[in-house]
């Protein structure tokens, strides 16, 4: 009886002692590659546990913290639901990062790998019992932590990340107060939703008890569910409430089921209204609340946490932190009255890859504790850095610059939170403040790709007055507090980023401190287009007219078919234009000392008017160290391309010796020449011609070409008389040596920096030694161009249908889908086709361009048994009769076999849809014969299965380096195809096909839709193997369109 007595009390001592030492935590995952491979994924599970700190086995120091010691018991987390037979229990000691003696809580953290089967769920729980006596609701209950864990493929062909949420263990609120708190919700995959809700006894996605006793801890409490923001008012003052939810993220706002949910648990403590100065000390900065932080993996992390008291008598005398493991605190500084500081230190290592969190809080002299601070780190990221040269302007501008562009190394966004300041200053007046733009509301500031751009309204220079422009200031003032016992205000001090990249929570941007970084000087006034130009960035013509597709009479029985107008502020139009870049004429007989960049906004860029509709292109040249070059410019080349007819440009040249482009090398004289095989400069043959025209320089000039069969007339002139000046006629003389001038050409527009020009030296100013190049910048301003005549390459075509693929993510849904399945395709194929899965199609921009491609790629991984991966998209347009052009780059590696096709969109010949009612072969091409280009079609009576097939190929030795125009030609009576470049899209005819009579032969009278794929193997693809080495392999498609005859 004694024996039975004497158990029954130890087991209550041990229910008392397990019941006073839980404090909260978190559980959270995501794979080591969230890119599918195998069956099987590893998965990093962290977790994190407070206890209480004098509680045996719970107790941490600075010593533990340092040697990176363990605290907790030893219970292991289960799982509960769902797919549990690959988990192995993991227990819950944890490595200690954080503790506070005034709140008696010690912290940890561990992370452990687990392989789990790939496409599985399940759920994972850590319970014990119980929780601690002081509890409003729950008191010594059980506590259940549960999370949920995701190794679906998600839709868009990657493995999820779980969101996370990290908070301080105990957070202190007044009583009878209102109180608003938001958790920092952050997901690895950007554009999830996140969503919290309270834990729930039953009926969740855990299928499992989430929150024990401590389920709707928090009474009266109102959690809004999209920011996980809870409002509530604690009435008991000395006891504890505890907060339990669920963190779920949602594939797209559509979506109903969440895709994981990891749980969140801590306290509230309610301290009654204390006597005298009733204000707690609030953290100012150096970062604000909820701030995202790119960290490179190994790199140095110090991050300062400033405070402010604002009671007489008041200090801050503990910080309590929850923060990464690794990262260490300093002891607490006291720099100026009422503020006090702490510093922490931390060099993440690659197992923290992803997103890792830090949360702080003062504690006074009084057990106040001040609001709780909390940033994410993006580990293994950068924040997006700024480029200093493609800050634009800079140097000499009017008085009526109106538009200031900056690119980034990366594209970015506008920054989650007002407050983010880009600041103009006037140097001239000491660094006075012009004006600012909150980068996070101010509809002045635009974000696109990998470009801010920012437009005054009103303008605000001065004549004759020199700025500059900051980012922020480094450290600005975001607002003042009073300080009672001081009796003065004190700024709050904030570190913000105007620009967030793209990855996961949007790390944001350095500060710009530096009043050298981007400068411009206001030299002269606003000016009508008659004025004198002289070393200025812009040119404005006050005059010019909004329609200018006739000009006087000069253009009366041409047709426009073709113009830009330049329209716009930013980037050139990506779908007219392209960028000649490097430096391929750094020799003689030129001997330019240009590097010509790409797509950068300080040497070609669109530019409106001020207070006006109408822009004007700007081509700038640079004196800078570029790629071991001492000046930059542009050369711009159209994508259209023209035989015969009316070129017309509107510009005004720059000024300045040493520059050349074009029509001019003394700033007077206008050259118009042309090249051939017989008459061209390294023969010293050209055929040429000059006028002086005094004032293009300082006007706008309409430069015409006039181009007929046997004819090409040059002319200068203006808005009166665009023919003013005939420059130049060169008449047709018999063979291609003398006149190739029978074919398709693009237009080239730029400008170079020369040492010499045609080896002359010393002549009308013409040439000059390296070392006496007059530049640092110079524009020339196109107002616009025109083309009165469409050229050889789609005379006769109408435009009905386009795909730019001029975005980042996935294809169009309302124009393209998807084939799926791996069942060979007909030919032995070994790829799996997946449906609409970003690692195998996509979209992307080209690297500092608003311009971009589709991407097909091929990878080497398993899925639903096949040993490869791609993509076959459909388009949902169809066409009969027209012309369909595809701009595109080849993969390249044996085993691959890519293609552009077309198939008809249904079934109204024979008894099968394949070959009765034919197939077109616009394009193929196997990876063993790369320069083999092929066009097929298929039919009844003409098809492979039965080796009947009319196909023909031709020899493209760069078609996997440079892309190409695939054309496809089809009319009633002869299909044919073509291969060519952005010059002559036409250059190479592959196949004619005509048509034979009946549907066995030509079924190609009723709607097709076209196919792009890669396959991998094959009959065909794998006739001599495949090479594993090769892969990932993509096809890069620029555009797709249909014509129809006009």
């Amino acid at each position: 009886m004694k024996f039975v007595g004497f158990v029954i009390c130890l087991f209550l001592l041990i229910f008392i002692v397990n019941g006073s030492h839980f404090r909260g935590g978190s559980i959270v995952w995501h794979p080591l590659n969230n890119t599918p491979s195998g069956s099987s994924v590893s998965i990093q599970v962290r977790h994190r546990w407070s206890w209480r700190r004098s509680f045996a086995g719970c107790f941490c120091d600075g010593t533990t913290i340092a040697s990176q010691g363990t605290i907790g018991d030893n219970t292991q987390m289960v799982c509960v639901s769902g797919n549990c037979s690959s988990w192995i229990g993991i227990s819950t000691l944890s490595i200690c990062t954080d503790y506070s003696a005034n709140l008696d809580v010690s912290s940890g953290e561990k992370a452990t790998i687990q392989n789990l089967p790939l496409n599985s769920e399940l759920s994972i729980d850590y319970t014990s019992s119980a929780w601690f006596v002081s509890l409003v609701v729950g008191s010594s209950t059980n506590w259940y932590v549960t999370s949920r864990i995701n190794t679906m493929i998600r839709p868009d062909g990657y493995i999820n990340s779980s969101p996370i949420a990290v908070t301080l263990p105990i957070i202190y609120k007044q009583i009878n107060t209102q109180h608003v708190h938001v958790v920092q919700m952050v997901d690895f995959d950007r554009t999830d939703i996140l969503k919290c809700r309270w834990s729930t006894a039953s009926g969740n996605i855990n299928s499992y008890n989430e929150c024990g006793g401590v389920c709707n801890g928090v009474p009266g409490a109102l959690l809004i569910s999209n920011n996980c923001t809870l409002q509530f008012t604690l009435t008991i003052a000395n006891m504890f409430v505890a907060v339990a939810i669920q963190i779920e993220d949602y594939y797209n706002n559509a979506a109903t089921t969440p895709m994981s949910s990891v749980p969140l648990q801590f306290l509230f403590y309610g301290y009654p209204i204390p006597s005298g100065c009733t204000t707690p000390p609030a953290i100012i900065g150096v970062r604000p609340n909820r701030a995202c932080v790119g960290t490179p993996i190994g790199a140095t992390v110090t991050e300062i946490v400033v405070v402010q008291t604002f009671c007489s008598a008041t200090s801050i005398v503990e910080f309590i932190t929850t923060s990464p493991v690794g990262m260490t605190k300093s002891a607490i500084s006291n720099p100026n009255p009422g503020i006090y500081q702490i510093t922490l230190s931390w060099v993440p290592s690659a197992s923290q890859y992803g997103t890792q969190g830090l949360c702080a809080a003062a504690v006074d002299n009084s057990s106040i504790q001040s609001n709780q601070w909390c940033i994410a780190y993006l580990v293994g990221f950068t924040a997006p850095q700024f480029i200093q040269s493609s800050a634009a302007p800079v140097g000499n501008v009017y008085a009526n610059q109106s538009v200031f562009l900056i690119q980034a190394d990366k594209p970015v966004g506008r920054p989650s939170r007002n407050g983010t300041y880009i600041y103009f200053y006037d140097a001239t007046t000491g660094g006075s403040l012009v004006q600012r733009f909150d980068c996070g509301s101010a509809p002045e500031v635009t974000y696109a790709g990998y470009t801010i751009t920012i437009r005054f309204s009103v303008i605000p220079w001065i004549t004759g007055h020199s700025y500059y422009i900051t980012f922020d200031s480094g450290m600005f003032e975001l607002l003042f507090i009073y300080i009672p016992f001081l009796n003065k205000s004190h700024p709050l001090y904030h570190i913000l980023g105007v620009a967030s990249g793209l990855d996961a929570c949007g790390p944001e941007s350095a500060p710009v401190t530096s009043s050298s970084y981007w400068t411009f000087n206001v030299l002269m006034p606003m000016f009508p287009s008659n004025a004198t130009n002289t070393t200025t960035t812009t040119t404005v013509a006050s005059n010019v007219s909004t329609t200018t597709t006739t000009v006087g009479d000069t253009n009366k029985g041409w047709k426009l078919v073709w113009e830009d107008n330049f329209d716009r502020d930013g980037s050139v139009d990506s779908e007219k234009w392209k960028f000649e870049y490097g430096a391929d004429c750094d020799q003689v007989p030129y001997e330019e000392r240009v590097y010509h960049t790409r797509d950068r906004l300080k040497d070609a860029r669109c530019q409106l008017f001020p207070c006006s509709k109408n822009g004007r292109l700007i081509i700038e040249a640079h004196q800078e160290d570029f790629k071991e070059h001492a000046y930059t410019s542009a050369r711009l080349t159209s994508k259209a391309s023209w035989t015969y007819g009316r070129l017309q440009i509107r510009a005004q040249l720059p000024k300045g010796r040493g520059l050349y482009r074009g029509a001019r090398v003394k700033e007077t004289r206008i050259v118009s020449s042309i090249e051939t095989a017989a008459y061209n400069y390294s023969i010293s043959a050209p055929k040429t011609n000059s006028v002086i025209v005094d004032d293009i320089v300082s006007k706008f000039k309409i430069y015409t070409l006039d181009w007929t069969e046997d004819t090409i007339q040059i002319y200068v002139g203006d808005a009166d008389n665009s023919l003013a000046t005939s420059i130049f006629t060169y008449k047709k003389e018999g063979d291609s040596t003398k006149w190739p001038f029978d074919q398709a050409f693009y237009l080239a527009m730029g400008m170079s920096v020369l040492v010499n020009w045609d080896g002359i030296q010393g002549i009308e100013g013409v040439g000059v030694d390296p070392g006496d190049i007059s530049i640092s910048h110079r524009s020339c301003d196109l107002r616009w161009i025109t083309m009165q005549i469409l050229g050889h390459a789609n005379n006769g075509w109408k435009l009905v249908w386009e795909d730019n693929f001029d975005s980042e993510g996935q294809v169009d849904s309302k124009k393209w889908k998807f084939d799926v399945g791996g069942n060979g395709w007909g030919n032995n194929e070994l790829q799996y086709y997946t449906n609409n899965r970003l690692k195998n199609a996509r979209c992307e921009l080209f690297p500092g361009s608003n311009h971009g491609r589709l991407i097909i790629e091929a990878h080497r991984e398993k899925m639903e048994n096949q040993q490869y991966t791609s993509a076959r998209l459909l388009s949902k347009t169809t066409l009969t009769y027209g012309r369909v052009q595809i701009r595109a780059k080849l993969p390249k590696g044996r085993g691959l076999w890519p293609a552009l096709w077309m198939l008809p969109a249904s079934k109204t010949y024979g008894d099968q849809y394949w070959p009765d009612n034919g197939e077109i072969d616009i394009m193929e091409q196997v990876g063993f014969d790369e320069t083999s280009i092929v066009s097929s079609i298929h039919t009844k009576a003409h098809n492979h299965a039965i080796n009947t097939q009319k196909t023909k190929s031709v020899t493209v030795n760069d078609a996997v380096s440079h892309f190409k125009i695939y054309t496809l030609d089809w009319d009633v009576d002869k299909i044919e195809t073509y291969v060519g470049d952005d010059a002559n899209p036409l250059a190479d005819r592959i196949f004619t096909y005509k048509n034979e009579g009946d549907w066995t032969k030509w079924p190609f009278d009723k709607p097709f839709f076209i196919v792009m794929n890669i396959a991998v193997g094959g009959n065909w693809g794998g006739a001599k193997g495949i090479d594993d080495s090769i892969f990932p392999r993509r096809m890069e498609i620029d555009w797709v369109r249909f014509y129809q005859r006009r």
